[in-house]
C-alpha cells in the first residue's frame, strides 16, 4: 500500500491535473470515434471518463498498490469501446494500434486468460499515449505525457461484466 503522505501527494497532483485529464479523455474519445467511423465500423458505444478522486483514493489504498506519482497510474483517463460482435474487437484494436502509441508493458488482453471453451470477462485493455506525430500538433502538445486506458470489448462481454458486478454487490 502507498504511504499516506504519498497518497496525499498524488491526490494533490490529481487535483491540479484533473481538468487536463478531463479535456484529454474527451479528445481521445472523439479521436477514437472518428478513427472507427472512418474505417466504416459502427460500435455499440464509445464512452469516456476521467477517474473520480474517490476512486483514485481507493485505488491508492489497496494493499498491492505501489504508485510513486500520478504518472504511474495508467487509467486516470479511460475510454471504452463496446462492439456489437466479438470479431470487431481485434479489428478496432488494429485501427487504434496504428494511431496511438501502445504501451505493451501496461496493456493486457484479458481474452487470453481463459481457455477457448470458457466464458468470462474478456476484454482488451490498451494503455496508450498519443502518437509522436499527433503529440507534435499544437492542439495535442499539452497532452504529450498523459496516458489513457482504452478498453475494447463486445456488448456481450460488457453485459457479462455488469452482471458480475451486480451479483458481487448483492452477495456482500
Amino acid at each position: 500500500m502507498v504511504e499516506q503522505a504519498n497518497i496525499e501527494k498524488i491526490l494533490s497532483e490529481y487535483d491540479r491535473s484533473k481538468g487536463a485529464y478531463e479535456t484529454f479523455v474527451r479528445k481521445v474519445e472523439h479521436l477514437v470515434a472518428e478513427l472507427i467511423s472512418n474505417a466504416s465500423y459502427k460500435p455499440h458505444s464509445i464512452t469516456s471518463r476521467a477517474k473520480e478522486r474517490s476512486s483514485l483514493q481507493t485505488k491508492l489504498q489497496k494493499e498491492n498498490s505501489n504508485y510513486k506519482s500520478l504518472a504511474d497510474i495508467t487509467d486516470v483517463a479511460g475510454v471504452r469501446v463496446t462492439t456489437y460482435f466479438h470479431d470487431e474487437v481485434d479489428r478496432i484494436a488494429e485501427i487504434l494500434g496504428k494511431e496511438f502509441e501502445i504501451l505493451p508493458e501496461h496493456s493486457v488482453d484479458k481474452r487470453a486468460a481463459l481457455d477457448p471453451d470458457q466464458f468470462g470477462y474478456l476484454s482488451l485493455h490498451y494503455v496508450v499515449r498519443l502518437s509522436p506525430a499527433r503529440r507534435s500538433l499544437p492542439e495535442y502538445r499539452r497532452f504529450e505525457k498523459l496516458l489513457c486506458e482504452i478498453q475494447i470489448r463486445s456488448i456481450l462481454q460488457h453485459a457479462w461484466r455488469k452482471l458480475n458486478m451486480i451479483l458481487a454487490t448483492k452477495l456482500r
